[in-house]
């Protein structure tokens, strides 16, 4: 798998994943086409206001599919750093929402020198969960944040 940077020519596929039943179970409500182009437009200038941080699409090395994306970027507005992602349920299973979070960590503490690295997910979704547990993170309790109850993990640099 491997990133690049987001690009307006993305919003068709941005637009389905966002709209993905399946994928919004836990996330925020699905994003009309104008929703979409907003949400693409913010993280695409997202890249010059927080260099080196952002939201990336995930490309399937096989065949240079977009599978989804990954995130490495603040906290709302807190000093955190948090990884995040969204994955199209045709790749669920297979590993990349591990590889994908674990290459983000990475990125956050030899790139650019960072403590801790922060995650949070609905407290009902296990799978993500498991996943930011199999990445070398802990579970650090509820919080809130995104206007809801989440549970929040945290890894730090060793």
């Amino acid at each position: 798998m491997r990133f690049r940077n987001f690009t307006r020519s993305d919003l068709d596929w941005v637009y389905e994943l966002h709209n993905i039943p399946e994928v919004l179970t836990y996330v925020a409500p699905a994003k009309d086409r104008k929703a979409s182009k907003s949400w693409l437009a913010t993280n695409i200038h997202q890249y010059r206001r927080h260099p080196g941080f952002g939201v990336w699409p995930a490309i399937r090395m096989e065949d240079g599919r977009e599978i989804g994306w990954f995130a490495l970027k603040p906290l709302g507005a807190t000093k955190w750093m948090e990884v995040g992602y969204r994955l199209h349920p045709d790749v669920w299973g297979q590993g990349f929402a591990t590889e994908g979070a674990e290459q983000m960590i990475s990125f956050g503490f030899q790139e650019h020198g960072l403590n801790q690295v922060v995650a949070v997910t609905h407290p009902e979704h296990q799978v993500s969960q498991r996943v930011l547990e199999k990445c070398g993170m802990a579970y650090q309790g509820l919080a809130y944040h995104y206007k809801q109850e989440v549970a929040f993990f945290s890894i730090e640099r060793s």
